[in-house]
């Protein structure tokens, strides 16, 4: 955090220039900025963290002598952790013991370790808490939701709507496969314009395959440019479909099923691992990186006092690197240099190729 700007070396001048030129007011007032320049508070992200932490502690409902793991230590904090967890999901009574003989023990480990610190542990367990009957209900409206947007754009159409009906069965030459495709169209016309997504899904991928344009006799058709005008719009139908179809996946099916099964058995494997590293960090009164920043967000989340309280503090805020901050730390960040409101005090300096965007001021 910065109290106040340094002083340039051109336009308004700075403190070389004013004692050169025997300008007392000058010089004062830049001595000034610099005496409170070196009085800001300089820290990593951690350390702020860690300072507001101990300076609510009721407000956060934390110990003030809690021990920071650094990066060195907690990783091997959460190793023991998750030792401990895998032992215990090794046992046969445990009901997410089967993902040990179906994923094998490495990739199950590195799962837990990707999980069970508490910032992703609280959102893998926030996402999986409903259970399979209710993550495939989601999955079904998402993928219905998903197939009826595209199947009101392609049906919205009235390009697409009227090129079904471009070539009219009474002109269709007979003993012609370009012919027997558009007859397949025609079939097919009421159902792809009224049906439930489900079944124009399948219907879709149907008259896809089925659609063949190196067919046709130019003799049946009456002539080339005929044939050619069947088989352009024949082409804009099957266009249009695979438009609506693309990156679509199928409808929810067995291996669906099974999947939200297996989930459910997740959830209790990196609740299992999470709770064994909090356990592990209580009993030493320790908090990790990923604490520090959960905590001190949450306290400017529910502590307006809190907030407030820095809002009287801080002038202005200064981040360097701005680009490798993660959303817990921007959050923090923007809530206490008020970026929300008209006296935001937040300066941020960042590189457009980092990992974030770039950084606002």
């Amino acid at each position: 955090m910065v109290g106040a700007g340094a002083a340039s070396a051109g336009g308004g001048g700075g403190i070389a220039e004013a004692a050169a030129a025997g300008d007392r007011s000058t010089l004062d007032h830049w001595l000034e900025r610099q005496a409170e320049l070196t009085a800001a508070r300089i820290s990593t992200i951690h350390t702020l963290c860690a300072q507001v932490l101990r300076a609510h502690p009721a407000e956060a409902e934390i110990d003030p002598g809690f021990e920071v793991l650094d990066e060195n230590e907690a990783p091997l904090v959460l190793e023991d952790a998750i030792e401990q967890a895998l032992a215990r999901l090794g046992r046969d009574d445990h009901p997410a013991a089967e993902l040990l003989a179906r994923y094998g023990v490495s990739e199950v480990r590195a799962v837990l370790r990707e999980f069970a610190a508490s910032g992703k542990a609280d959102l893998a367990l926030g996402a999986l808490d409903a259970g399979p009957d209710t993550l495939l209900d989601g999955w079904r409206k998402g993928w219905q939701d998903d197939m009826r947007a595209r199947v009101d754009a392609l049906r919205g159409d009235p390009d697409w709507r009227a090129a079904l009906d471009a070539v009219p069965p009474g002109i269709l030459p007979p003993d012609d496969k370009l012919a027997d495709m558009w007859r397949l169209v025609h079939a097919r016309r009421d159902g792809l314009l009224t049906c439930e997504p489900d079944i124009f899904f399948a219907l879709a991928q149907e008259t896809v395959a089925a659609i063949k344009l190196n067919v046709g006799s130019a003799e049946k058709w009456g002539n080339t440019e005929r044939l050619e005008e069947a088989k352009a719009v024949l082409r804009y139908i099957r266009d249009g479909l695979n438009t609506a179809l693309d990156k679509c996946p199928p409808p929810i099916c067995e291996r669906d099923e099974e999947a939200a099964r297996l989930l459910g058995l997740w959830r209790d494997a990196i609740e299992l691992a999470a709770k064994t590293y909090q356990g592990a960090k209580t009993a030493r009164a320790a908090l990790d990186f990923d604490d520090l920043e959960s905590r001190a967000r949450r306290l400017l989340d529910s502590a307006p006092g809190v907030v407030a309280f820095y809002g009287d503090e801080i002038r202005h805020i200064l981040v360097d690197e701005f680009q490798d901050t993660n959303l817990a730390q921007r959050d923090i960040v923007y809530t206490l240099a008020r970026v929300d409101q008209a006296d935001g005090r937040l300066a941020a300096r960042g590189y457009a190729k980092g990992s974030a965007p770039y950084a606002p001021t």
